[in-house]
């Protein structure tokens, strides 16, 4: 992959991300070349632990214009005055802050020069549903943020960079493929447990194993570890999404790295440049009676160019070189 994301000044543009990552965000960045990963902060958007803090910080932060040092001593945590070490030719990225005054408070403190973006692994109008989206979007144009997503229905509606989803090369430290046909799903509930219920029901007629975890309460959850283990381990990835999704989510990109066949209820996916109708089965749109077909069929491999698309190196490259992009 061609570099560039130099500096005029022959110094590596860095990009910093304001949350110490863990799960899937850690597995995915840990996959990138180390010259590309972000520079994490600790998170200083978590509220203080005690009351003193927290009304300090309400008070000052994101309402008066103050330094990261002096801010570090209203909050009480150290991750503010860490932006200091953020140079000029230097990027920094919030992961999906929405609170204005959070956001007001980073520009405050950043060089003026410094790239600030903020982008959305979320839809927009799913996580904040009663919330005026075109005028919280405008204002945070306005404190200095250019604003990207990799829903294209968000990016239309908000006038968002759009950009691709992206994912990391597995490792081969996980479960081995199992002997049996299998299918994988692991999720929160959502409104689809009959969804997924009843196609669980149709795949162990086919005399395919299922593991389905379908979770409702915090103590169902597995870890992304976990998670890998059952996603090596099966043939089938199963992903059911939200009515109105557009946007590609994760488990279309994790089958297209992990080479395993997917069955979904996203329509979209027929216009990915990964499709292929051997790999995606999508309800709604082939034959049910196909479905059987389809499981015999083996893997098409996608070739390497379209699978780069998704690397989470050719998506640290573009912010990398964020200043490009201002005039979006």
């Amino acid at each position: 992959m061609q570099r560039i994301w130099k500096s005029t000044n022959s110094q590596p543009r860095r990009l910093f991300w304001p949350k110490t990552l863990s799960g899937a965000p850690r597995y995915i960045f840990d996959g990138a070349d180390a010259d590309l990963r972000p520079c994490f902060l600790p998170d200083f958007t978590r509220q203080p632990s005690d009351l003193f803090h927290k009304i300090l910080k309400f008070l000052i932060i994101g309402r008066i214009p103050v330094g990261p040092r002096v801010a570090t001593w209203l909050t009480g945590y150290d991750g503010w005055d860490t932006l200091k070490a953020i140079r000029p030719t230097d990027s920094f990225m919030a992961d999906g802050i929405t609170n204005l005054r959070t956001l007001r408070a980073i520009a405050w403190m950043l060089p003026r020069e410094v790239s600030k973006l903020n982008y959305f692994n979320n839809c927009l109008r799913f996580a904040l549903p009663h919330t005026d989206l075109g005028a919280l979007t405008e204002r945070m144009r306005r404190i200095g943020f250019q604003l990207a997503t990799f829903d294209p229905d968000d990016a239309r509606q908000y006038r968002l960079l759009l950009t691709e989803q992206f994912y990391r090369n597995p490792d081969a430290s996980h479960t081995p493929l199992s002997d049996t046909p299998s299918a994988f799903f692991c999720g929160e509930d959502k409104g689809r447990r009959k969804h997924l219920e009843a196609l669980q029901q149709q795949l162990k007629q086919l005399g395919i194993n299922t593991t389905f975890i379908i979770v409702e309460r915090p103590e169902q959850r597995i870890t992304y570890e976990e998670y890998l283990n059952h996603l090596s381990a099966c043939h089938l990835l199963v992903d059911w999404v939200q009515a109105d999704q557009a946007g590609i989510t994760r488990r279309p990109v994790e089958a297209l790295f992990w080479q395993k066949k997917l069955i979904t209820n996203h329509h979209a996916l027929i216009h990915a440049d990964f499709y292929h109708p051997d790999n995606i089965f999508i309800i709604g749109h082939d034959r049910p009676e196909r479905l059987s077909e389809f499981i015999r069929q083996p893997f098409k491999p996608v070739p390497d160019e379209v699978r780069e698309r998704y690397h989470v190196n050719h998506w640290l490259t573009y912010w990398q070189d964020a200043h490009r992009h201002t005039e979006h």
